[in-house]
């Protein structure tokens, strides 16, 4: 029960939150990217992140940072559809991007610390998600009161594929035998 290839679902899940965040960056280009649609794809994505970090951890595989980055993530989406339910003025570009860029610091912290705690064997994936997520939260928090749809179409996609890769290696990673929970 501690091969995370049995979970090939898993791997898809990676890949669909990747070619999700492409086609938003994708988008963004082409034309207007509404802030419900990304927004909707932030949300789903968590919603996948926790739901494989839970198999992750079933399959014996490196699983706390994905269920850390989805309940995160749930929750900041909650926050945007509260707003939204509040006041459908409250919610511009502007809020929506310092929400998000709170969303990638926490993350990037935490999957550090992680880093360092548990040394997963998806290292280079694990350290590439850290770097670009800090760098979105920074980009967030630099030049939030000039956001645009469009702006976070594009940081919200380079997150996902980001997280993307980051869970489709975590599911393929082969754990050293003594760190395989029976």
């Amino acid at each position: 029960m501690s091969d995370p290839h049995r979970a090939p679902w898993t791997i898809s899940a990676g890949v669909l939150t990747a070619v999700a965040g492409a086609a938003l960056v994708v988008g963004s280009q082409l034309g207007d990217v509404p802030l419900a649609v990304s927004g909707g794809a932030f949300i789903g994505a968590a919603v996948l992140e926790l739901i494989t970090g839970v198999s992750l951890r079933r399959f014996g595989a490196v699983w706390m940072p994905q269920v850390f980055a989805g309940v995160v993530g749930l929750a900041f989406g909650l926050c945007l559809l509260a707003l939204l339910a509040f006041d459908g003025r409250a919610l511009t570009a502007a809020p929506a991007a310092l929400i998000l860029g709170v969303f990638c610091v926490t993350n990037a912290l935490f999957r550090g610390l992680d880093l360092l705690v548990e040394q997963p064997p998806a290292l280079f994936s694990e350290v590439t998600d850290v770097v670009v997520t800090f760098a979105l939260g920074a980009a967030m928090f630099a030049v939030w009161r000039e956001a645009t749809p469009a702006m976070l179409a594009v940081v919200v996609g380079t997150e996902l594929v980001a997280g993307g890769a980051c869970i489709t290696a975590s599911a393929r990673a082969v754990l050293h035998p003594e760190y395989v929970h029976h």
